[in-house]
């Protein structure tokens, strides 16, 4: 998009895979030529067009899901803050 990626900076992404979308939000952590690893701050889901809920902090088995996540720089978009307002899932 034309801005240099900021170390600390609070970017998101999201990827969609057969109808299952994820949102990413975090602090960018290190960076390279092709890829940018985030500190995640908050980590979403939906399926098709329902509203995204907050992830728990365990997958299904009870393990903690991982705390950064490696992407290609172009897929992350910019953001004024990490103030996200997500539905907890129940």
């Amino acid at each position: 998009m034309g801005h240099e990626i900021e170390l600390g900076g609070v970017y998101g992404y999201s990827n969609r895979s057969d109808g299952f979308v994820t949102v990413i939000v975090g602090r960018v952590k290190v960076f390279t030529n092709d890829r940018v690893t985030l500190d995640i701050d908050h980590r979403g889901s939906a399926v098709y067009n329902k509203p995204i809920e907050r992830d728990r902090d365990t997958d299904w088995r009870g393990n903690a899901k991982r705390k950064t996540v490696a992407v290609y720089s172009n897929l992350l978009f910019p953001l004024a803050n990490d103030n996200v307002a997500w539905i907890d899932k129940e």
